[in-house]
């Protein structure tokens, strides 16, 4: 306790910090994807557009929309409730990447593959940083994931953590390949800005695989976020933390 109690509210609101804006940035990409879906018909012009039209083109549906649809997932009291999630989540990845292989034989229009030059812009900074956070951020979920494993041996623990690694690994490296060879030297920060204009099966194929990857990955993000917060109201009201911390350095005086 180099810091006192203070340090296990710090710890607990840095974690919720962190991952509520990881989430933040979930459903703004879910509002994009969610929006380069609708018909290429709809008025976007508000003078001219009605309610409906009005409401179907406003980022704060969606967002709203994807929290509904979350809420029962996201108050799960354990991530081994999650199954059903683990395997969408799973199955999705690999037909994600399965349809980007597939969509390398289609016939591009001249020119897609022109070199633009783009200007370094503070916000696409920001989002690369905050897609590398999330990229990697699984280890968030290692301590509540060990903790809910049968067994829950040193070998179990380190051999799952290889495994995601190198799934994680392969998905992301071949992703990229597949990517860069679709769009060449034109190809942005994030890959729906591509694939925004292409209203073709696959290309939509693709936006909604990541609509569904998203839902079914936001409740493993809101977990250690929520628990961070039961944490730290658990230490306000019952001081959980704080005694447990005290009996381990009495235990260690003792010992020395």
């Amino acid at each position: 306790m180099c810091f006192g109690r203070s340090s296990i509210y710090l710890i607990n609101i840095l974690i919720a910090f962190v991952i509520f804006g990881i989430l933040i940035l979930y459903m703004i990409l879910f509002s994009n994807i969610s929006l380069s879906l609708l018909p290429a018909g709809l008025s976007r012009d508000p003078l001219t557009q009605n309610w409906m039209e009005w409401v179907a083109t406003q980022k704060a549906t969606y967002i709203v929309l994807v929290t509904l649809i979350s809420v029962q997932t996201m108050l799960k009291k354990s991530l081994a409730e999650l199954k059903f999630q683990s395997r969408i989540l799973f199955v999705g990845v690999l037909t994600l990447l399965a349809i980007l292989a597939i969509k390398q034989f289609e016939e591009r229009a001249p020119g897609a593959n022109i070199v633009i030059q783009k200007k370094m812009e503070l916000e696409s900074f920001i989002d690369a940083i905050n897609i590398t956070l999330t990229s990697y951020g699984f280890i968030i979920n290692l301590f509540p994931i060990a903790s809910q494993m049968k067994e829950q041996s040193y070998n179990n623990v380190m051999s799952s953590i290889f495994i995601a690694l190198c799934f994680c690994f392969s998905a992301y490296l071949i992703l990229a390949l597949l990517a860069q060879n679709l769009f060449g030297s034109n190809i942005q920060v994030s890959l729906f800005d591509n694939m925004k204009d292409d209203r073709g099966i696959l290309s939509v194929g693709v936006r909604c695989l990541f609509l569904i990857i998203f839902l079914c990955n936001i409740p493993y993000l809101f977990f250690p976020g929520k628990m961070s917060i039961l944490n730290a109201l658990q230490e306000f009201r019952f001081n959980v933390f704080s005694k447990v911390l005290e009996q381990n350095i009495k235990h260690k005086e003792r010992e020395l």
